[in-house]
């Protein structure tokens, strides 16, 4: 899922370690996913990209409407997959 700021990472997911705060506060806006226990059920990987043009777009043009991406993970906790690196926070 993309968000356009930090806080709305707290709209979705639940029990946030401190470990994903830094690394918000380290990485985003950039190329990391940070895969975190959902609110609903089971996990959901959240991403904040560094990109002007989709931020606006997610934002205040979606409002509250989630955006979803595809993501790929393999069994180890850190997997590049195309440039990108996910991290598991949890």
């Amino acid at each position: 899922m993309h968000i356009d700021k930090k806080e709305s990472i707290e709209d979705f997911a639940k029990d946030i370690p401190t470990a994903a705060y830094k690394l918000m506060d380290k990485f985003w806006p950039g190329p990391l996913t940070l895969i975190l226990k959902s609110k609903e059920a089971g996990t959901i990987g959240i991403r904040m990209p560094d990109n002007e043009v989709a931020l606006r777009i997610i934002g205040p043009v979606l409002g509250d409407v989630p955006q979803g991406a595809t993501l790929r993970l393999r069994n180890s906790r850190i997997y590049k997959d195309l440039g990108y690196e996910t991290y598991k926070a949890n």
